[in-house]
C-alpha cells in the first residue's frame, strides 16, 4: 500500500505538472481560446475512452502489467509534447494532450489494486487514501509546473514541465516493475479473461440494465454533469485569472495548489468525519450546492 500512495501520487503529479501553461501555450500557437479549450478536453475525451478498456485489460493480465504500459505511455505522450513546444505545433500538441488521455488508465488500475488488496471493511478507508494521493499530487505539479513555464502568459513554456513529467512517468514505472507486486492470482486472471468472452456479446444489454437500476442512473448522470463541470473550470479557469488579474502560468499554478490542498484535506480528514454525521446523501447535495456556489461567485467577481 506504501508503494501504490507513491505511485498515485507521481502519476496525477505527471498530469498536474503541464497543467498551468498548457492552454496559453496553445494559444501562442496560433490557436484561438476555443480551439485551445479543445485541445486541453482531449485528455478527458482519452481517458472516457480508454479507462474502462485498460480497467478489462487489469482484470485479465494483472493490474502490474498496466499500469507498467500506462506509465511507459504517458512517459512517450509526454515526450512529444515537449517536442511540440520546441516545433511550436499546436496539432502535435492536441496529439500529445490526447495520448496522456489514453494513457490514463493508470487510476483505473491503481483503484483496482486498493479493492484486491483490502477487506471490505476497510475499503473506504483504501480509497480515500487514492483520493488524498491523488491530491497531493495534484498540489505538487501544478506548483511545480508554474515555477518551471514562466511568469505571463507570453512567455508560457511546455518544455520543462512535460521533460519532467516524462521523468516522473519513468520513476513510477521502475518503482512499479521493482516494488510492487501482483495483486492477482493467474486464476483469479484467467477466471477474467474467461468471462470477458462470455460477457462480450451481451455487454450492451448489461449496460442497459444496469442504467435501469433506480439508484444508479440519477448517480451516473450527475457524476457526469460534476465532473463535466470540473474539467470546465480546469480548463477556462486559467484563461479567466489571465483576463481578469493578468495571472500567468505561475500563478494558476500555486490557484491549482491551493485548490490541491483544500480538496487533500476534505477527502482526509474531513469526509470520514461529517458521513456518520449527515449521511452520504446529505453531504452529496451540500458538497453539490457549494460547488456551484463557488463557480457562480467566480462569474460574479469584479475584476
Amino acid at each position: 500500500m506504501f508503494i501504490l500512495f507513491f505511485v498515485i501520487i507521481f502519476s496525477s503529479m505527471g498530469f498536474g505538472l503541464v497543467l498551468p501553461p498548457f492552454i496559453f501555450v496553445a494559444q501562442n500557437f496560433g490557436a484561438s481560446a476555443m480551439f485551445a479549450a479543445f485541445i486541453v478536453s482531449t485528455f478527458a475525451m482519452g481517458q472516457f475512452i480508454a479507462t474502462p478498456i485498460w480497467g478489462r485489460l487489469s482484470d485479465q493480465y494483472g493490474r502490474r502489467p498496466i499500469l507498467i504500459m500506462t506509465m511507459l505511455g504517458s512517459a512517450a505522450a509526454y515526450s512529444i509534447m515537449a517536442w511540440a513546444d520546441v516545433a511550436g505545433n499546436v496539432w502535435l500538441l492536441l496529439i500529445s494532450r490526447f495520448l496522456t488521455g489514453l494513457m490514463a488508465g493508470n487510476f483505473a488500475a491503481a483503484t483496482a489494486y486498493v479493492t484486491d488488496i483490502t477487506p471490505p471493511e476497510k475499503r473506504a478507508q483504501g480509497m480515500g487514501m487514492v483520493g488524498g494521493a491523488v491530491s497531493i499530487g495534484f498540489m505538487a505539479g501544478p506548483a511545480v509546473g508554474g515555477l518551471m513555464s514562466g511568469n505571463t502568459a507570453d512567455e508560457a513554456s511546455l518544455y520543462w514541465p512535460a521533460v519532467a513529467a516524462v521523468i516522473v512517468s519513468l520513476i513510477t514505472m521502475v518503482a512499479v516493475a521493482v516494488f510492487l507486486k501482483e495483486s492477482l492470482t493467474p486464476e483469479q486472471k484467467a477466471q477474467a479473461r474467461e468471462s470477458a468472452l462470455l460477457k462480450s456479446a451481451d455487454r450492451t444489454d448489461s449496460f442497459k440494465a444496469i442504467m435501469k437500476r433506480p439508484i444508479l442512473a440519477p448517480m451516473v448522470l450527475m457524476g457526469f454533469l460534476v465532473f463535466f463541470a470540473m474539467t470546465n473550470f480546469e480548463t477556462t479557469f486559467p484563461l479567466w485569472a489571465d483576463a481578469g488579474f493578468s495571472w500567468g502560468p505561475r500563478q494558476v499554478g500555486f490557484m491549482f495548489m491551493y485548490l490541491g490542498f483544500v480538496v487533500m484535506v476534505t477527502q482526509m480528514f474531513i469526509v470520514g468525519k461529517l458521513v456518520p454525521l449527515f449521511g452520504e446523501g446529505r453531504l452529496l447535495q451540500f458538497a453539490t450546492c457549494s460547488y456551484i456556489f463557488g463557480l457562480v461567485f467566480m462569474a460574479i467577481v469584479p475584476f
